[in-house]
This record gives structure tokens, sequence and C-alpha cells, in this order.
């Protein structure tokens, strides 16, 4: 017996035409962020990602600086609520059939080229979803959570500070203050 998630990813399990095909190719990109996050460290034994780019206090009277990543991220949710022909897809289909175009547009540039190379295929994340969320006194966001690590779907929390909520918040994500 296969997992759901299996079978959800399996591209014959919804119908898809070219319909649907060029709603994905010509909206995944307005519906895609780059997010600066700090790489983890090997000694690290926190979970989380860090968001921030500099140390907000100096260590023993120098600053530290943190090596920075952009990592690309789909507000997957977001492109299912505003693009009707992809309405009613699961999320992990979605990602699946992306993967898919990846890797033929991949393929045909190889086959341009006539390389005998892999195709390498970008994929990009989905970030954890906070609903029915609202600002609490200390400056973070509380709010039912999915998808993050760790948490169990459906779980009640409460962020750190956020930071750059103007920037952050009309594009579909938060920052907290202190990266987590």
């Amino acid at each position: 017996q296969q997992s759901s998630t299996a079978s959800i990813t399996d591209l014959d399990t919804y119908p898809w035409s070219t319909v649907q095909e060029w709603a994905l190719r010509d909206n995944l990109p307005k519906y895609t962020v780059r997010i600066p996050l700090k790489q983890k460290s090997t000694t690290s034994t926190d979970s989380h990602r860090i968001l921030s780019s500099s140390s907000s206090k100096p260590n023993s009277g120098h600053t530290s600086q943190r090596k920075l990543a952009l990592s690309s991220f789909a507000l997957w949710r977001s492109l299912l609520q505003d693009v009707p022909e992809l309405a009613g897809y699961p999320v992990e289909f979605l990602q699946a059939r992306y993967m898919e175009q990846q890797r033929e547009a991949a393929v045909a540039d190889n086959d341009d080229n006539d390389n005998d190379k892999q195709a390498v295929v970008d994929s990009i994340a989905i970030l954890p979803y906070l609903q029915d969320y609202e600002f609490s006194a200390q400056g973070g966001v509380c709010g039912t959570v999915y998808g993050l690590e760790g948490v169990a779907d459906g779980s009640r929390i409460e962020t750190s500070a956020v930071s750059h909520v103007q920037e952050t918040l009309p594009k579909g994500y938060i920052q907290t203050s202190d990266g987590t």
C-alpha cells in the first residue's frame, strides 16, 4: 500500500492539461520569494533557520558576520487561492508537476548542447503556513501552524518578535528578529 504523499505526487493522480501546465509555468514566478537564510552551523543544536544577516549584539568586542544563502520559496497556498486553473490541487502535486517541468527543461537544454551530463533540477521549498494569526503584545505573531518541522500540524504557536513586517507581510511571509 502506498502512502498518501506518494499517491498525491503521482503525476497521473489528477487531471492535467496544457492549461494547467501553462498556468503553473506562468504564475509560479510571481509567487516565488527569495529569502536570505543563515547557513546552519554544524555545532548548533537549534533546528530552526536563522533569517537575520548579522548579530544584533557585538560578540566579545567584535561583530560576528553570518554567512547568508538566498533560498527560494514558493507561496504555494497563495498560488492555489489566486489562480483558478490550479485551484483544488494539493500543494505536493503542484510541487511534483513543477519538478517535472524543471526536469523536462533541463533535459531539453542538455539535448541542445549534446552533453551527457545529468540534468540538475532546482526545487522550490514550501514555507510553513500560519493560519488565523494575530499580532501579539510581545511583537510576535501567534496562530495555527502547518508544515513547521518538529511541530505537529494544527498546533498553536507564538513567534518571537517579527521584523520588517512592512516589507515581508505584503509578499506573503514574515521574518522574526532573532531569526527563528
